[in-house]
């Protein structure tokens, strides 16, 4: 438009004054010209319409007011033809000027309308990469679902090993049942054994046999046992029912185990059965169920405590006991050690006494050899030696009893050496073994308390999950029932819109047949003005200029884009003037041959003032030249007018078709929030799904936690993305919603222009009427004068 047109300057700081005929406007004043100056309005449409409103005002008034001066000059019989085709032609040129302004305005509003489609356009544009940014995350979270599911594969391999071990551990539990029962029948056994021996003082060991035991192992290579076996099976009895006690604690624990596992397979039965069935009544009934599981664990395992407590207790009762059986031993073996010793220092006293004797025997004999001795002190002698003899067969026989009760010990002590060393190491292999049992009843029990710690902090952990969910659930169905209400006012909109527009189609119909209609009508009116063109072709000779004048404006009025409808309304009203005319000039026609009637009656009268009606007729044929060229002009205005129809008409389908392709963009849009809606829902069923089998594989596999809290803070940033998403979804509804109301506020400005114009085409009609009223008028005069003449011209 500024290249066809590189005259006109933007509407926001153009100022229009209108054109002055003669320089000076209507009898030579400029005063009135130049109040008509104003500035032409911003391009915000609330001051455009009231501006446009007040020049329109200003001008009508300006003319109005020149007219009935014209039209009172007239009256006084002044000539104003020429002044009045000045103003008129003064106001035409006002009018295009208005017109051009007008095209300017819509071209930037359509430039507007332009900028806010491409910002729309890269609004989607940015929604569509968003949501493909969406799809990326939503692809790498099924690849972690998928490594999840490996890693759940793994799990399950593994509690698959830890079974294979239960079952393991079980089958060794049941070996050392069917040990410990052999055992207790050996012991049974050799209880039977001692108490016939207590009973008839005889050891009957050839009906006894075991099971667990060897014979070797129990009575050795002895044939018989002494006293002190009598002793150490009181000891072994007790020790007997210690064992008792800890195999009847190994067979309750084994039992709690069992029940533990059955418990623990049935809970990750249940997990991984009902993962896509449970819900949040469902979990908080199982929370609670756990929750009582967790107390009653609880509970069991301090009375666990108590059991291994009293247990190890027990083991360091037995522990003490045998330290004093050990220290009695010692102390045994102590005595024998002394007994030795008193034995050694025996023989060597026997040896020094028997040295003695050597000697005095040695003394005697050299006594006896000498005789110088007296008998008295030989009689002293031999009673000392007699004496010292009989000490001596006494130490002899002292000596020799004790090396008998040594040898009774020794043999004693062999027995129950060999006796005590085998049982203790049936009882220490017995205590290694209940040990072991039992610290692995408390590796199994302390892995029990960790996971029952875990369940614990995972339940608390959940717990705070589902509510941040169930929080989370309820905003986005709460945001999700607000983006359907708002789509839902956008498909309201839209349909009313679409009805806005079918309603103007059909107006548009409307006014297509009525302009037909009255080309229709033109057309016979043009055959009927053939005759009438004929008689005036030397008036268009000297309209020729001003037919060059009117192309220009023709060349203009093309460009007015905005006065389709008001130029057809323009048409009908001409149309119908016309008609109104041809009823006048058949009237005027009957008038016509009455006046002729007349004028024969009064040619007598006529005769005298001929000369004056002459010069009277001369002036009336220049002024019915002059208004027959005006008809000219306004026929080819009509036909610019038809052929700016046609224009107007390609620029309203132009219109159309782009209505047309935003209202496709408009479904295309809500197709994809649809879309996205739908997406947004399989996400958040994928959240919830994927939620319940982490809960479940948080409970069932606390090794999973690390990946977990991983899965966790994807998933959060998940939920973001979605929010985000969502956000945007709203922002491009409200933008949207913004666009419509953007585009049906243009719309009404149109509209309302569309009226204006229309207001001020018939404004012209009626002017138009008005010059065809005188235009009448004066064909009536001049056929009066020409019937006039003939009468004149026959007399």
């Amino acid at each position: 438009m500024t290249d066809r047109y590189p005259r006109l300057r933007s509407p926001s700081g153009r100022r229009y004054t209108p054109s002055d005929p003669s320089n000076g406007g209507v009898g030579g004043s400029r005063e009135d010209n130049q109040n008509v100056v104003r500035t032409l309005p911003a391009s915000t449409s609330q001051s455009k319409t009231g501006q446009m409103q007040s020049l329109l005002g200003e001008f009508k008034v300006l003319y109005e007011s020149k007219l009935k001066n014209l039209d009172d000059a007239d009256k006084r019989g002044e000539e104003t033809t020429k002044v009045r085709t000045r103003v008129l032609q003064a106001y035409v040129n006002d009018l295009c000027e208005q017109n051009e302004v007008l095209v300017q305005t819509i071209d930037e509003l359509e430039r507007e309308a332009n900028e806010r489609v491409n910002e729309l356009e890269d609004k989607l544009h940015k929604s569509s990469i968003s949501g493909k940014d969406h799809q990326t995350k939503y692809r790498e979270l099924e690849r972690e679902l998928r490594t999840l599911s490996v890693e759940k594969t793994r799990a399950e391999a593994l509690l698959e090993d830890v079974q294979a071990r239960l079952t393991q551990q079980e089958e060794t539990t049941a070996k050392l049942r069917e040990q410990n029962s052999n055992l207790n029948y050996d012991i049974n056994q050799l209880i039977s054994v001692m108490e016939m021996a207590r009973s008839s003082g005889k050891w009957e060991v050839d009906r006894v046999r075991f099971r667990e035991l060897t014979f070797d192992q129990v009575f050795g290579s002895l044939p018989k046992t002494s006293s002190s076996n009598i002793q150490v099976s009181d000891s072994d009895n007790d020790l007997r029912d210690q064992i008792r006690q800890k195999d009847d604690l190994i067979v309750a624990l084994q039992q709690e185990l069992k029940q533990l596992r059955s418990e623990s397979r049935l809970m990750g039965g249940d997990t991984v059965s009902d993962t896509s069935e449970l819900s949040a009544t469902r979990l908080r009934s199982d929370l609670t169920k756990l929750q009582q599981r967790v107390e009653d664990l609880k509970y069991e395992i301090q009375s666990r405590d108590r059991k291994i407590s009293s247990l190890t207790s027990h083991i360091s009762d037995l522990e003490t006991e045998l330290d004093i059986k050990n220290s009695e031993i010692n102390s045994c073996m102590q005595t024998v050690k002394k007994l030795q010793e008193k034995g050694r220092h025996s023989v060597l006293e026997s040896s020094k006494s028997g040295d003695m004797i050597r000697q005095l025997k040695s003394d005697v004999v050299s006594l006896r050899e000498n005789h110088s001795e007296p008998s008295q002190d030989i009689s002293h002698f031999e009673r000392h030696i007699r004496t010292l003899e009989a000490e001596l067969a006494e130490s002899k026989e002292y000596r020799r009893k004790n090396l008998d009760e040594i040898g009774i010990l020794q043999e004693k002590l062999r027995e129950g050496q060999f006796s005590i060393h085998d049982h203790h190491d049936v009882l220490k292999s017995e205590l290694g073994r209940r040990d072991d049992t039992i610290q692995k009843l408390r590796k199994d029990v302390l892995s029990l308390q960790e996971k029952r710690d875990s369940a614990l902090s995972e339940l608390h952990r959940m717990e705070k999950r589902n509510k941040a969910l169930e929080d989370e659930t309820a905003h986005f169905r709460a945001q999700i029932s607000e983006a359907d209400d708002e789509v839902a006012n956008a498909n309201k909109k839209v349909t009313n819109l679409e009805g806005e527009l079918q309603f103007l189609r059909s107006q548009n119909d409307e006014c297509q047949g009525q302009i037909c209609e009255q080309k229709e009508m033109i057309t016979q009116l043009r055959n009927e003005n053939r005759d009438i063109e004929d008689k005036l072709q030397e008036a268009l000779s000297t309209a020729h200029q001003r037919n060059e004048v009117i192309k220009q404006m023709k060349e203009e009025l093309k460009l007015d884009s905005s006065k389709i409808e008001d130029m057809k309304l323009k048409l009908e009203e001409a149309d119908r003037e016309h008609q109104h005319l041809q009823s006048r000039y058949t009237a005027q026609v009957k008038e016509i041959d009455r006046l002729q009637t007349e004028t024969q009656e009064k040619e007598l009268t006529l005769s005298q003032k001929e000369t004056m009606y002459r010069s009277e007729m001369a002036d009336r044929e220049e002024e019915i030249s002059r208004l027959k060229a005006d008809l000219n002009v306004l026929h080819e205005k009509l036909a610019e007018s038809e052929g700016q129809l046609i224009s107007r008409e390609e620029h309203i389908d132009h219109v159309q078709n782009k209505l047309r392709d935003v209202v496709s963009q408009l479904t295309r849009r809500e197709n994809e929030l649809q879309a996205l809606e739908s997406k947004l829902e399989a996400a958040n069923d994928e959240r919830k799904r994927l939620a319940d089998v982490v809960q479940h594989r948080e409970m069932s596999l606390q090794q999973l936690e690390h990946d977990f809290d991983h899965a966790k803070e994807k998933y959060k940033d998940a939920v973001e993305e979605n929010g985000r998403l969502e956000a945007r979804i709203q922002a491009f509804a409200i933008s949207a919603q913004t666009e419509q109301d953007v585009l049906s506020s243009e719309m009404k400005h149109k509209d309302e222009g569309l009226v204006r114009m229309k207001m001020d085409i018939m404004k012209l009609q009626e002017l138009c009427s008005r010059y065809e009223e005188q235009i009448s008028q004066a064909e009536k005069e001049a056929e009066y004068l020409r019937s006039q003449l003939r009468s004149s011209q026959n007399e």
